[in-house]
């Protein structure tokens, strides 16, 4: 008896949970028709709201197109963006939004003999329909013209440097710079360009060089100052530097007539330091060693001094650095 009890209520818990079931299920599938019946309801709606006119305000960028520095446009006469009121189908609105519209670039042109920047209406409201598609009509636009005239600035033509000169890391040295253009034109009021007498390089990442480089440099902003180029090119070679030894006989000079004087000792050695590549342009016969025997005559009498200091003469200019050894010689005059 117990256990025919507990079949029935099995059988019908089963029952209610079956019909439960079924309920859901029913509700999912009429709230699965509904979205799908909304969806194609909104997109009927979206096609014929995309193929009807659509009336919109636009924006489109007013930019410059290659204004010499020469020249200051008047901002004041300018606007950087002109709204137009289009109306144009709902598809070209949505081309429109995505992928924006090209700038109006404008150039510097000269009307009876004067510089400025203008489009008249004609030529503004040509401009805008390149920009839009051929079912849109233009009802209008923020400003009916363009029209800024241009201020010319001063001119001065200045030299082309470091600030801080390239330098190249211990045993190596800059042999050469040359920067294009070495000179340019800067323009601005009389008075900020009165005091600029050089366009300088930024100086940042040209210091102890190991090698030969070359880069386009940026020039250093002055305020109220512009420039006619933006950039120049260094070259800066760099040379790894040697040394040479020579022997060299030692000259005297001022010698009193009819006398001869005889350095103790008679050669010096010299040391020579310049870039590897001039090794070969080096040779005993290009320096001479010289002392020069009035000296005597201008050491004080209270702190006698009797040797020579040796000086050089004809150094190449490409030696960078010379050692003298011994720098000074006794001597021995004979009349």
């Amino acid at each position: 008896m117990k256990l025919q009890l507990n079949d029935r209520s099995s059988r019908s818990l089963k029952h209610k949970h079956g019909k439960a079931a079924r309920r859901k299920q029913s509700l999912r599938s009429r709230s699965f028709v509904f979205l799908l019946f909304l969806s194609l309801a909104f997109g009927f709606w979206f096609l014929n709201r995309m193929r009807s006119k659509i009336i919109r305000e636009l924006e489109i960028p007013i930019s410059l197109k290659d204004i010499p520095p020469l020249y200051v446009v008047n901002k004041e006469h300018l606007i950087d963006t002109l709204r137009v009121r289009v109306e144009d189908l709902g598809f070209e609105h949505l081309r429109y939004d995505s992928e924006g519209l090209d700038p109006i670039r404008l150039s510097l042109i000269f009307e009876r003999g004067k510089p400025q920047l203008s489009l008249s209406k004609e030529e503004l409201l040509q401009e805008v329909a390149l920009r839009l598609s051929p079912t849109a009509h233009i009802i209008n636009t923020s400003v009916k013209t363009i029209d800024c005239p241009l201020t010319k600035r001063e001119k001065k033509k200045v030299a082309v440097r470091f600030r801080i000169e390239p330098t190249a890391m211990q045993g190596y040295a800059v042999t050469k710079l040359s920067l294009s253009p070495d000179s340019i034109y800067i323009y601005g009021d009389k008075k900020s360009i009165a005091q600029v007498d050089y366009a300088y390089l930024q100086s940042e990442g040209f210091q102890d060089l190991a090698q030969t480089i070359s880069h386009q440099v940026k020039f250093e902003a002055i305020p109220s100052v512009y420039f006619d180029k933006t950039k120049a090119l260094a070259t800066i070679v760099v040379e790894e530097l040697t040394q040479k030894i020579l022997t060299l006989p030692v000259i005297a000079e001022g010698v009193p007539k009819g006398s001869v004087l005889r350095p103790l000792p008679s050669t010096v050695n010299v040391c020579l330091t310049f870039p590897r590549s001039m090794v070969n342009e080096v040779s005993n016969t290009d320096i001479k060693a010289l002392v020069d025997y009035s000296q005597i005559a201008q050491k004080k009498a209270d702190a006698p001094d009797y040797s020579l200091e040796v000086k050089l003469v004809r150094v190449p200019s490409f030696v960078y650095n010379t050692d003298v050894s011994p720098n000074k010689v006794q001597f021995v005059l004979e009349n």
